[in-house]
């Protein structure tokens, strides 16, 4: 599967940590992810000659007290979590649940698209932010909600970050995969109307520093 990934055109592999290193946990220590995101670079490299310079934490736990140690690592940027209150690591109450399940129909929280200037950070990382996860079998109103976040962030010139487990589609997964096309041809609509591309998390990160120095010379 590493080989077809990194010979496929604009696909990009990554780390999501060596040992499922949960960053909010309680007693995690810099010197401990220091030493996961070590084993991770070096396992990445054995096998596949590459070093990761982005990463997606498990549970989506950002912790921006390990950031310095990520730019230490060369991984510069991170998948983070919408603004909403439903959304913030560590939230798993059933309110925080119940609430990240309803916006899966209908945006009661925003559509959760991410302004290219919001995506670099006064640390130097790059905060490529979740806009939804793919559920498995989003059909009819979940999908109209993804195609609709899609539609949004292309209108307004913004980015949607969509994304799920391999795992979640290995079941009916023929049904999951015509979700993922039915968003495809939603992203083809949108790259002939308003110029939107599929991007890697780095290839939006640099994207937005592009966009950021442009700017800031204009």
């Amino acid at each position: 599967l590493i080989p077809l990934i990194l010979d496929t055109p604009r696909q990009e592999l990554s780390t999501h940590t060596f040992s499922h290193f949960y960053c909010l946990a309680e007693g995690v220590t810099a010197e401990a992810f220091r030493a996961d995101l070590a084993s991770a670079r070096a396992i990445m490299q054995t096998v596949a000659g590459v070093t990761p310079r982005s990463i997606v934490f498990p549970r989506n736990e950002h912790n921006p007290a390990f950031d310095s140690i990520l730019l230490e690592s060369g991984i510069t940027t991170y998948r983070g979590n919408p603004a909403s209150w439903m959304w913030r690591p560590g939230r798993n109450n059933l309110a925080a649940r119940g609430g990240r399940l309803l916006d899966a129909y209908v945006p009661v929280a925003g559509m959760h698209t991410v302004r290219w200037k919001d995506i670099p950070q006064p640390n130097g990382t790059y905060d490529v932010t979740a806009s939804a996860f793919v559920r498995p079998n989003s059909r009819g109103l979940r999908l109209r909600r993804l195609i609709a976040t899609v539609r949004h962030a292309a209108k307004h010139g913004e980015v949607a970050h969509l994304w799920w487990h391999p795992h979640n589609f290995g079941v009916r997964t023929e049904e999951n995969l015509q979700v993922v096309r039915a968003i495809l041809v939603e992203l083809s609509r949108c790259r002939e109307e308003f110029g939107m591309q599929s991007l890697t998390m780095i290839g939006a990160a640099e994207e937005a520093a592009r966009r950021t120095a442009s700017s800031a010379t204009s």
